[in-house]
C-alpha cells in the first residue's frame, strides 16, 4: 500500500509539467518508514500469484455473470465455480464481484391486481336492485346455517329477522 502511494506520487521527470510539487523517492520512503531498496524491489517484481489467480477468477466470474444475464448472485456463482472443479472461498468470490461492480438483478413478474370484467357474473349481481336473473334477495330471515358469518368472520348479533 505504501509502495503504491510512492509510485503514484514519484516525479516522472525532473520538473513536473502540471505544476504540482512532487517529492523524491528517498524523502517519501523516509516519511512512510519503508526502505528505498524495498520500494525498488517491489517496483521490479511482477504481480503476485494471488493477483494472477484473482484476475483469472474475475474473468471466470464475469463470464458466468454475463451468461446468466446478471441473474446469478454471489451464492449461485460460487456454487457454479465449485461445480466446475475450482476450489475457491465464498468471501473471495464476494470480494471479486464487489470490485467488478457485479450486482445481480432479479426481475419480478408484473402481476395485475385488479381485472376489469367484461361481463359481471350473475352471482355478483344477486341481491342488487335490477338484477336480471331473478336472484334478488328481498328480505333476510336470519342465520342460514354455517353461512351466517358477516363482517369479516364476526357474527352480526344485532341482526333481527324482519317481522311481517
Amino acid at each position: 500500500m505504501k509502495f503504491e502511494f510512492i509510485s503514484a506520487h514519484v516525479p516522472k521527470k525532473a520538473a513536473p509539467a502540471d505544476g504540482v510539487s512532487r517529492f523524491s523517492v528517498v524523502y517519501m520512503c523516509d516519511k512512510l518508514d519503508v526502505s528505498r531498496q524495498g520500494y525498488y524491489a517491489w517496483k521490479k517484481r511482477g504481480p503476485s500469484q494471488h493477483d494472477k489467480d484473482d484476475a483469472a477468477l474475475s474473468t471466470k466470474i464475469k463470464s458466468i455473470f454475463d451468461f446468466r444475464q446478471g441473474r446469478y448472485g454471489v451464492r449461485r456463482i460460487f456454487h457454479e465455480i465449485h461445480r466446475q472443479g475450482i476450489k475457491v472461498a465464498y468471501k473471495r468470490v464476494q470480494r471479486l464481484m464487489r470490485t467488478l461492480g457485479l450486482v445481480s438483478v432479479h426481475p419480478r413478474p408484473r402481476r395485475t391486481t385488479t381485472v376489469q370484467a367484461t361481463e359481471p357474473s350473475g352471482l355478483r349481481q344477486a341481491g342488487r336492485p335490477g338484477a336480471s336473473d331473478g336472484a334478488r334477495i328481498t328480505h333476510r330471515t336470519g342465520d342460514i346455517g354455517g353461512f351466517g358469518m358477516l363482517n369479516g368472520g364476526r357474527r352480526d348479533r344485532h341482526m333481527t329477522a324482519p317481522t311481517s
